[in-house]
């Protein structure tokens, strides 16, 4: 938990930052045990430990749960390859 939470924001801040810096990519990590975040907790259907993206196109969005990074937990060129590529394509619509 603690590991895919660190990995994925330096993911972020090192291969996104221009994006972060002018708001078009955020990051957030909710404690979803927290009543305050039970909302945010109910839309991404999360419990537990899990890593979600969420696409945001023209007030769609889509959101993605990366289940699929979690094999590569402790392997960080992987992983972060891996999660720096869903998050580029889904920054390019895809």
């Amino acid at each position: 938990c603690r590991w895919v939470g660190q990995m994925s924001r330096k993911t972020v801040e090192s291969y996104f930052a221009g994006e972060l810096a002018s708001g078009r990519v955020t990051f957030q990590e909710v404690d979803v045990q927290k009543p305050e975040n039970r909302a945010l907790a109910y839309k991404f259907k999360a419990s537990g430990s899990q890593l979600f993206l969420n696409f945001v196109s023209g007030g769609t969005e889509r959101i993605v749960e990366a289940q699929y990074v979690y094999p590569y937990v402790g392997n960080e060129a992987r992983f972060t390859g891996l999660l720096r590529s869903v998050i580029s394509s889904g920054l390019n619509g895809g």
